[in-house]
């Protein structure tokens, strides 16, 4: 198939509809020139590299926060009240999150941009995508920054404790 579509890239309009399997007989090189003009390629690639590092840059930081500090034990301790247990808060937590990452990227974010655009005036702007694409993407950050958190043992936090560091100090300092 990429054979077939980069010969058929260098023909004219007339032998890939006559003919798509046969080579060209004359290479059209301006096919590609007349695509990269009419794509607006250059301002697309922009947009993609702004909104790609905008919300890579977002999501590492928040996300890593927001997996870390409410799921560490203390913090638990302080959010739920004591008539709700910790391992039920916490199952029912990573649910919402693995249901979030399961619905086709595309079911959500095109009529959410569509939809808070147009509300919020902020048409033909990236900072509707930039946002919603954090908000979808940060679960699978929270996920995968929760899964290495609790791999490491717990004694490592006790001993630093035992030493005298506090739980904040520890956090911002690992």
């Amino acid at each position: 198939p990429l054979v077939l579509v980069l010969t058929n890239s260098l023909k004219t309009t007339g032998e890939f509809t006559s003919n798509p399997f046969i080579l060209p007989t004359v290479l059209q090189w301006g096919n590609y020139s007349y695509a990269f003009e009419q794509m607006h390629f250059l301002t697309s690639l922009r947009n993609s590299l702004v909104i790609t590092v905008c919300v890579c840059a977002l999501i590492a930081l928040l996300g890593a926060m927001a997996a870390g500090l409410p799921f560490s034990q203390e913090s638990w301790e302080e959010i739920i009240s004591a008539h709700v247990p910790p391992k039920t808060v916490d199952a029912n937590i990573y649910y919402l999150m693995l249901a979030s990452m399961c619905a086709p990227f595309q079911a959500y974010m095109i009529p959410l941009v569509k939809i808070y655009a147009s509300q919020l005036g902020l048409t033909n702007s990236l900072i509707p995508v930039i946002y919603i694409g954090l908000g979808l993407n940060i679960c699978f950050s929270i996920f995968l920054v929760r899964g290495f958190l609790n791999s490491i043992p717990r004694e490592i936090d006790e001993a630093a404790l035992i030493d005298g560091c506090s739980s904040t100090k520890l956090f911002f300092h690992i």
